[in-house]
This record gives C-alpha cells, sequence and structure tokens, in this order.
C-alpha cells in the first residue's frame, strides 16, 4: 500500500515538473532586446523608426532622441530578425526612398549604434550578428571604395587601350577585389 502511494505521488511530481516545463516555455523561448543609438548629428526630437516582421506581422516602433541618443527596448522569439532603422521618416508613408537607414539583425542582448554623421554610416557592436554585419559593411565599403578608384576598361582612351600592361594590371586588381 505504501509503495502504491508512493509511486502514485512519484507520478504525480513528475507530471506537475513536466507540465511546468511546458507552461513556461513560451516564456523562455522569448528573448529580449535593447537597442541604444549615440550620434553626433542626431538632433533633440528627432523620430527612430524601427522596423521588422516577425511572424509575418510587420512591427513598426518610434523613439525620439534626447541628448543626441535615443533607445529602443522589446521581445522576440527565440531567434534574430532582419530590422531596419531609419530617422524622420515614417516607414509606412509612401517615398521613393529612405534618406537615412540602416539594416541591423534583431537579437537577444544590447546593441549598439555610434554615429559621428549619419545613421546609415553608424557604426554596430553589441550583439555577434550585427558585428558580423559590421565587418561586411566595413569590406563593402572597402571593395567600394578601391573599384571607384579603378578606372573600368570600357572607360579607357585609344591610347590606354594600348598600354596593355595598365589594361592587365588594371583587371587583375578589378578582379582580385571580387
Amino acid at each position: 500500500m505504501n509503495l502504491k502511494i508512493l509511486s502514485s505521488t512519484g507520478f504525480v511530481l513528475i507530471f506537475n515538473t513536466i507540465n511546468l516545463l511546458f507552461s513556461t516555455t513560451p516564456l523562455s523561448a522569448q528573448q529580449r532586446f535593447e537597442i541604444v543609438g549615440v550620434g553626433k548629428a542626431m538632433s533633440d526630437n528627432d523620430i527612430i523608426y524601427l522596423t521588422y516582421k516577425e511572424n509575418g506581422k510587420l512591427i513598426i516602433d518610434s523613439a525620439k532622441v534626447k541628448h543626441n541618443t535615443f533607445r529602443f527596448k522589446g521581445e522576440i522569439g527565440n531567434y534574430p530578425l532582419s530590422a531596419s532603422l531609419s530617422r524622420n521618416q515614417n516607414p509606412t508613408h509612401n517615398y521613393d526612398f529612405i534618406n537615412d537607414y540602416r539594416s541591423i539583425f534583431l537579437e537577444s542582448g544590447k546593441i549598439i549604434l555610434r554615429s559621428n554623421d549619419t545613421l546609415g554610416n553608424s557604426i554596430l557592436s553589441g550583439s555577434e550578428l550585427n558585428q558580423t554585419l559590421q565587418l561586411k559593411d566595413e569590406r563593402l565599403f572597402r571593395i567600394s571604395d578601391e573599384r571607384k578608384r579603378i578606372k573600368e576598361p570600357c572607360f579607357f582612351s585609344a591610347e590606354e587601350l594600348k598600354d596593355t600592361l595598365l589594361v592587365k594590371v588594371n583587371q587583375r586588381i578589378l578582379d582580385s577585389l571580387f
């Protein structure tokens, strides 16, 4: 009899523990994020818009700049999301293009943006994916900058085209960038 009571009590205890774990799973699946942006050229009352999609739903949040700083806090599911920040242009309005924006990833932790001028030129740090995004952006900028200094062969003059060494060196540099 005591064995039967013990085993049914043990079953109830295990069942309640499992039930408790599953009932808190959705809460633990939420990841908290914080975005902090600091920009010398940002003015008080500039509005920064945060835009992203989660589960097919468009999410738009906004924050006012105060003392050259803006801040967002929120929660997302248990996976990173692609997002964008834009300054003074509500993304729900139909613009031909947005002048000042920055792509980021929303993920657990603190995401930091620092800029001397525009939101688009801000340096990302804080979270792992955003650090990787920053490295990618820096490399693309360097490649683009180097490419601007190289003359495309289709723009060579007839005289330059005769200089086969110039054409080959130029082409080798272009090829190395990609």
